[in-house]
């Protein structure tokens, strides 16, 4: 059986002190390097199998998500995480007035020297010094939530873009290969052709007879190269329009390029919104204040 994280097993006092960090700290002093199996183990419930069972049904429509926008799949996900972080900003604003009212209550009792007073001083003066350490607990726990919801959330995110990123099938076009010069219309040799021997000119019979012989195989000539001509055209024309190679890898970069930045400036400025209840709690109080 593996041992548990600290964490879980630390009382609520300790939480709340963190000295449930202490062994790992005083290790680290003694020792000159502190390798990674020195490390307190992982907790059960920060594994990314269990993440990905709790948030994929609600992030991705492949695992039976639905079709809606990314705050509300989040918001499902770590609902309980956000409704412990509302408790703590109404505490640690509430806490805001617990000073002021303490004052005020001490001030009227010098102020009439303890006439009517139902409350004896000694309890405003506990309450001068409960109220500010309830609101630094509170506010103290806030961070400890919010921290690690960041860390879930970035490993969720991540983990989900990958996944739909293997879903992608980048198909190229074409092909790298060697590219072969396609031969142009071959001109035929003139094979029908009688070559004339060097002998005394032949009289005009013989040479009207040699020209008719030339002017028909050059005619059967142009008809062949004509012929092979309009053959290797409509050979073209049935093959799929070539693309560059140049086109197919810029368009694979793109892909990874989108990739790389979903998974570095969306996903900080997605994480960076984690606190968008302090817009509600902290101006609620300002205004009130």
């Amino acid at each position: 059986m593996e041992v548990p994280n600290a964490e879980q097993t630390a009382s609520l006092l300790s939480l709340a002190v963190y000295s449930f960090l202490d062994p790992v700290v005083f290790l680290a002093y003694k020792i000159p390097h502190l390798s990674h199996d020195q490390l307190p183990p992982l907790a059960d419930y920060d594994y990314t199998k269990e993440l990905k069972a709790n948030s994929f049904p609600h992030l991705d429509p492949f695992a039976g998500g639905k079709k809606q926008h990314l705050f509300w799949g989040l918001m499902r996900t770590f609902r309980r995480e956000y409704i412990t972080l509302a408790i703590m900003l109404v505490v640690s604003a509430g806490a805001g007035f617990v000073s002021p009212i303490g004052i005020k209550e001490l001030l009227r009792y010098v102020e009439t020297r303890g006439e009517g007073a139902t409350i004896r001083p000694w309890f405003w003066i506990l309450w001068l010094f409960v109220g500010p350490t309830v609101g630094s607990l509170a506010w103290q726990w806030y961070i400890f939530i919010a921290t690690r919801t960041l860390v879930r959330a970035e490993g969720i995110l991540t983990q989900l873009i990958f996944e739909h990123s293997l879903r992608i099938r980048v198909k190229a076009e074409t092909e790298p290969g060697s590219s072969s010069a396609s031969p142009g219309p071959s001109t035929p040799s003139p094979s029908g052709i009688d070559y004339v021997s060097s002998s005394p000119l032949p009289d005009d019979d013989s040479e009207e007879g040699s020209t008719t012989a030339h002017q028909g195989s050059s005619t059967e000539g142009t008809l062949h190269a004509s012929s092979s001509s309009i053959k290797s055209a409509d050979s073209k024309k049935g093959q799929p329009p070539q693309v560059s190679e140049t086109e197919g890898s810029s368009s694979a970069d793109n892909l990874v390029g989108k990739i790389n930045n979903l998974v570095t400036t969306d996903l900080s400025n997605i994480t960076d919104a984690r606190d968008f209840l302090m817009v509600t709690s902290q101006n609620g109080y300002r205004m009130y204040k």
